[in-house]
């Protein structure tokens, strides 16, 4: 018989893999000049957000697809404010987004990151990307 903590493990284990295949669709990689892989979120299908705090000082990125295709995007916007740099791409791209946000801050939470060899992937949502974004 498993315990209550194994129980709330198993829980949170079921949670974060359901994030995670929810979330997929909406993490794409970066390819910046004079920069390593970054990571980025496909905020609107024709809006990447990323943290600005890594990204090079670009004018422009190549955003990648989960499937591997490639689409062009010109940096719109940095706030070291906020750490979030916006990346405006060149043609909408089409995805599945992830349910809705708790539209009520609150005062923690947890981020997922994921990644494999070979392979840039991370997922992350803050209130503070939300508000300058949408604003």
């Amino acid at each position: 018989m498993a315990s209550d903590s194994e129980d709330l493990l198993l829980q949170l284990s079921a949670a974060l893999a359901s994030a995670t295949a929810s979330a997929q669709g909406s993490v794409v990689a970066i390819r910046a000049p004079r920069s390593p892989p970054l990571s980025g979120t496909l905020w609107r299908n024709n809006l990447v957000v990323a943290s600005e705090q890594v990204f090079p000082r670009a004018d422009a990125a190549e955003i990648v697809q989960t499937d591997g295709a490639a689409i062009r995007a010109r940096v719109a916007g940095r706030d070291p404010g906020t750490n979030i740099v916006a990346l405006q791409l060149e043609s909408p791209i089409e995805f599945d987004r992830p349910g809705p946000a708790d539209p009520a801050p609150r005062g923690a939470g947890t981020d997922l990151c994921c990644g494999c060899p070979g392979r840039t992937a991370g997922a992350s949502r803050h209130r503070a990307l939300a508000r300058a974004c949408l604003a």
